[in-house]
């Protein structure tokens, strides 16, 4: 072979060589295109899922301790009776929120309603206070009862023996029958201070009961998480 026909021949292996070079990288390159965009568009994806979950999640959360809520007594005040008989038809009712999103709300540790398995999704947290209505009857003893600010009325049980003409809350005069009151009624208290029950004549012998429904708030966290 001459050494113009082996010069050729270096040639057209290099340039095959070089070809085959040319082609494997760019098949590594366009590979690894694809695979950064398969990323970037798993990214965007997961990016737009957890900004709608976290959507839902506020919203729901801003909505169940509004002031407009079913389950508060004022804005981020709940209802704890009210708050632990919630059921997803009123929630779906009231909060319409699309049936393949898994959702779960708690109320400090308790779970008071789940709709699907919500495994992970984004989770909102709200501080708020659990009003809570205790019923506490105690007989009337003495001339005087006090009775705290946190209970707006109180439910008087009065036998006729008793022979009670009036009943005076703080200076106002609550009940009044000349020949004596006898029944059950209801008198409302002071909001804002100690209201003192006074019973005339004082003497009077018989049975007189008081029920009064103070209020307790406790603070706590409304949870609400959302998967879908």
């Amino acid at each position: 072979m001459s050494r113009k026909d082996r010069r050729g021949r270096n040639i057209d292996e290099r340039g095959q060589g070089n070809l085959l070079a040319l082609v494997v990288s760019l098949f590594v390159l366009t590979t690894a295109v694809g695979f950064s965009l398969i990323l970037i568009d798993g990214a965007y994806r997961t990016a737009d899922r957890n900004s709608g979950e976290r959507h839902i999640a506020v919203s729901l959360a801003e909505k169940l301790v509004s002031e407009e809520s079913n389950l508060t007594a004022r804005a981020n005040v709940i209802n704890r009776t009210r708050a632990r008989s919630l059921t997803r038809t009123q929630l779906n009712r009231t909060y319409p929120i699309s049936h393949g999103i898994d959702i779960q709300i708690q109320l400090g540790n308790k779970t008071i309603l789940k709709r699907g398995d919500p495994t992970g999704g984004t989770t909102v947290r709200r501080v708020v206070l659990i009003k809570h209505q205790n019923t506490v009857s105690v007989p009337f003893r003495g001339e005087t009862l006090t009775l705290s600010p946190r209970s707006s009325r109180a439910t008087i049980t009065i036998d006729p023996a008793a022979a009670i003409t009036t009943v005076r809350a703080n200076d106002r005069v609550a009940l009044y029958a000349p020949n004596g009151i006898e029944g059950t009624f209801d008198v409302d208290l002071s909001r804002y201070e100690e209201t003192e029950l006074r019973l005339e004549p004082a003497g009077a012998a018989g049975s007189v009961t008081v029920t009064h429904y103070p209020v307790q708030t406790t603070k706590t966290e409304l949870v609400v998480t959302v998967d879908g």
